[in-house]
């Protein structure tokens, strides 16, 4: 969705949803930041009565506005009555974190399909990489700012079989690449850029750490834990085990959310909606690993790590000791 902000402006109401945080995420911020660059107020709707008092304010006053609010706290009503006759300065941006077509979301209704835009993660293994190796090349040609920058398609296949598929952490690697790339006058990223920037990251690999969390492997643990920590050469590893996406802390919390909804009876496709990753890994990866962990020793393994955390924040001596029991102490419980 391509919107003329300099000459008609965005429509009455927009909607964004899909299954993808980071394209989603990413594009909502792109529209805020493009709204104050043309002079709108942009306000923040917690729900329906923020809204509706914003757009009453804004229509009497003509102040340009973007109004981001939830679509699960608007009601059809409202939408239809701002698509229909709404203020031509005040346009509604209603952004859904699930399905474009999910009935939890009645407002979705009135939103005439060339007001919205959906990002959805792939529901294939092979879809999911195709579309990483594509994200690598647009974003290097965006970053160093020239359309003929685009990657190669197998140096780019070559940075998705290494670093994963998430497209957060892509798009980070290529910052990174394209960093290097610009530093040697370079316009294009290169084999050269890809090697000078991986070598550092893989000097502490949490990938088998979050192999022996999933298979609740004591044993692997510990020789994981010491290995990440060996390789972490001028640092500390403790934030990386607590902070980084995908790493253990993360993983036990998404865990953690899947074990609630299987209670509630959720589906796989469901349970994909609501974490937001792909279907095939729902049914091959994470129920399994869940199931073996059980909500109750995925609770503890989430407390110990929240305290772990809270203690690297205060100050404690030793707050990778803490890391390490937490981690260490939620295997053997499994295991018992």
């Amino acid at each position: 969705m391509k919107i003329a902000w300099a000459t008609k402006g965005p429509p009455r109401v927009m909607l964004v949803s899909g299954t993808d945080d980071f394209l989603r995420g990413r594009w909502v911020r792109q529209v805020i930041t493009d709204a104050h660059r043309h002079g709108y107020d942009v306000v923040q709707a917690a729900d329906e009565g923020d809204v509706v008092s914003t757009v009453t304010m804004a229509g009497t006053f003509g102040t340009k506005t973007l109004v981001v609010a939830p679509a699960d706290k608007i009601s059809v009503e409202t939408v239809e009555e701002h698509v229909g006759s709404g203020p031509d300065n005040v346009s509604i941006l209603l952004e859904i974190p699930g399905l474009k077509d999910d009935k939890k979301y009645p407002a979705i209704c009135p939103v005439h399909e060339g007001y919205r835009i959906n990002f959805d993660v792939p529901a294939s293994k092979k879809d999911l990489e195709s579309r990483a190796v594509q994200f690598v090349r647009v974003e290097a040609a965006r970053v160093l700012g020239a359309k003929d920058s685009k990657m190669d398609a197998r140096l780019a296949t070559s940075v998705v079989r290494g670093v994963g598929t998430d497209l957060g952490v892509l798009a980070h690697e290529v910052l990174k690449y394209a960093g290097h790339a610009k530093a040697r006058g370079a316009s294009a990223i290169e084999v050269e850029d890809v090697r000078a920037m991986i070598r550092g990251s893989a000097e502490a690999d949490i990938q088998p750490v979050r192999d022996a969390l999933s298979r609740a492997d004591a044993k692997g643990m510990a020789k994981a834990l010491d290995r990440v920590r060996s390789k972490s050469v001028g640092g500390d590893p403790t934030m990386l085990l607590l902070r980084a996406r995908g790493g253990p802390a993360d993983l036990a919390l998404q865990w953690l959310r899947v074990a609630l909804l299987l209670d509630k009876g959720a589906g796989a496709s469901q349970i994909a909606s609501q974490v937001g990753v792909p279907e095939w890994a729902v049914q091959r990866d994470i129920v399994p690993t869940v199931r073996r962990w059980g909500k109750t020793n995925l609770t503890n393994l989430v407390q110990n790590l929240a305290a772990a955390d809270r203690a690297a924040l205060r100050g404690a001596p030793s707050p990778w000791i803490a890391v390490e029991a937490a981690l260490l102490d939620g295997c053997r419980a499994v295991s018992v």
